[in-house]
């Protein structure tokens, strides 16, 4: 059971109060609870999600582009055509998630902070 559960009811009916003359839906309870409320802004908590975001985005297109490099071995035609294309396409979207991950890791370190860790493909990165 996450922590999060045994501190705010999430699925509860009722209000839950966050403080004395303060009550929210459990569910805006629990995201407030873990910074990722309406009112949050652009907090950490969402600075380091878009990081996980754009890695996990990453690790996508790789594979993806791996995938579609293997079929082009057996493929002929129209459907190799579509195998570099997609290969192609899955490059372009690693290289520009590697990026943003470069800005976000930036950004995590103005605040002072320290990027999460990176995959052994990405541990070029700052």
């Amino acid at each position: 059971m996450p922590p999060l559960l045994l501190v705010v009811p999430v699925g509860a009916d009722h209000p839950v109060q966050l403080a004395p003359d303060v009550a929210a839906s459990a569910w805006d309870a629990a995201q407030w609870f873990v910074g990722l409320g309406r009112d949050a802004g652009d907090n950490t908590i969402r600075l380091f999600q878009r990081h996980d975001r754009f890695v996990s985005e990453y690790e996508f297109a790789v594979r993806r582009a791996a995938g579609a490099r293997s079929m082009l071995q057996d493929a002929d035609g129209d459907r190799r055509e579509a195998h570099a294309a997609t290969a192609h396409a899955a490059d372009q979207a690693a290289r520009l998630a590697e990026e943003v991950i470069g800005e976000i890791r930036e950004d995590i370190r103005a605040l002072g902070l320290t990027p999460p860790a990176l995959p052994a493909e990405l541990a070029h990165l700052p």
